[in-house]
């Protein structure tokens, strides 16, 4: 039973390592990588018991999140800005401690999730990378918005989901914004030490 709840752990992990580069899966206007983070955190103080939680003395993480609450506390208290602001404030800071719940969390996390969540990170960035080349002849030769035809009319996605340079489309993978594909491609370069194939399509798209 504890193997399987091991099993389990992992594979929550690289479902989050999945979804959280996909910048279009949005809640009500939320990331959905936040409403991921909670159910991780969630489960995995559901299943403590067969799996060691440390708390991280980090002393500068914690002076952040320190600062964070502060700062949320200043805008809320002091900012004579609209309601809408302070309550934006606020949004942000509840995301601040999702994030350093993660954090926590994550420091009894094994080996072996760990690597699932970077497998599954790794995974949806070569579909985006494949995707960008779809993006790019797509309009190429055909003029074809994939973003518009698969998240805008399919999803109903009513906002700019296309980012356009000077009347050209930009490829973005699965975002509204090649400068949020860009740090991607990075990433998963340096996670492609051993794939020239793969480290070659990642710097054509890019």
């Amino acid at each position: 039973m504890e193997k399987t709840n091991f099993e389990r752990h992992d594979a929550v992990l690289l479902f989050l390592g999945m979804v959280s580069p996909i910048y279009f899966l949005m809640v009500s206007g939320t990331q959905f990588i936040f409403f991921a983070l909670i159910f991780v955190v969630v489960f995995s103080l559901i299943k403590s018991r067969g799996m060691r939680i440390n708390i991280i003395r980090d002393r500068l993480y914690i002076i952040i999140f320190i600062c964070s609450t502060i700062s949320m506390l200043a805008g809320a208290i002091f900012n004579k800005e609209p309601d809408q602001w302070k309550w934006q404030a606020f949004v942000f800071w509840s995301n601040n401690v999702i994030i350093f719940a993660f954090y926590i969390i994550g420091s009894g996390f094994s080996e072996r999730g760990i690597k699932a969540f970077f497998h599954g990170f790794k995974l949806c960035a070569i579909c985006q990378v494949i995707y960008g080349y779809f993006q790019y002849f797509g309009y190429t030769f055909f003029k074809l918005d994939l973003n518009q035809v698969l998240f805008g009319k399919i999803l109903g996605i009513d906002r700019a989901i296309s980012h356009y340079n000077y009347g050209v489309l930009v490829p973005s993978g699965f975002s509204w914004h090649s400068g949020t594909f860009a740090p991607l491609l990075v990433i998963l370069y340096c996670m492609s030490a051993n794939s020239l194939l793969l480290k070659a399509l990642i710097l054509g798209i890019a």
